[in-house]
């Protein structure tokens, strides 16, 4: 908590006395959304090949006038 001063500790003990009470459905929350973050990024690279991509960005540089 001494690394988020704006972060009330009584916020922070809510948000901890909420996920004790419902982990469950937290855990089911988050596992969903890594599962669409990985379907999505699977599918953007699938349209658009990872490799090579930093040459790619260099290369379409314009140069300094």
């Amino acid at each position: 908590m001494q690394q988020c001063p704006s972060l009330p500790s009584h916020d922070v003990y809510a948000l901890i006395a909420y996920y004790l009470r419902a982990h469950e459905g937290v855990d089911t929350y988050l596992s969903a959304r890594r599962t669409e973050a990985a379907n999505l990024r699977w599918e953007i690279e699938r349209r658009f090949d990872p490799q090579g991509i930093r040459e790619r960005l260099i290369a379409r540089q314009i140069p300094p006038a």
